[in-house]
């Protein structure tokens, strides 16, 4: 019990004292956990930002690999295109090289001989 008013204030200093410590520690507490929390976020945030980074040159990698697949296809198929039309472009100088004057010679026997025939 408080037996006077400088005892009431000494014992007010003291307890605001205390409560001043209390409220500076729990302050500091608050701050390093915020700090902690913060610096976890960071973390995380770089590791996720890392991750996406890794996702996306893995996608420009595959990204590539299927358009040279595809420019490959292409390209294949522009030389055997190529091909096929040369080829077929020398069977048909062939042809009317050919059997066209070999029809022809074959169809004037046949008139002649149809000629000779009936006169």
């Amino acid at each position: 019990s408080v037996n006077s008013i400088s005892e009431l204030k000494n014992l007010a200093t003291s307890n605001l004292e205390s409560l001043k410590r209390y409220l500076d520690n729990s302050h500091l507490q608050i701050l390093k956990d915020f700090a902690a929390s913060q610096s976890r976020l960071q973390k995380r945030y770089k590791i996720q930002t890392q991750s996406c980074q890794q996702i996306a040159d893995e996608a420009e990698k595959e990204y590539k690999k299927i358009s040279e697949g595809i420019n490959g296809g292409r390209e294949a198929m522009k030389a055997s295109y190529s091909e096929f039309i040369t080829e077929a472009q020398a069977s048909a100088y062939r042809l009317s090289k050919t059997s066209i004057p070999e029809l022809a010679r074959t169809s004037e026997k046949g008139i002649d001989s149809l000629r000779s025939r009936f006169g």
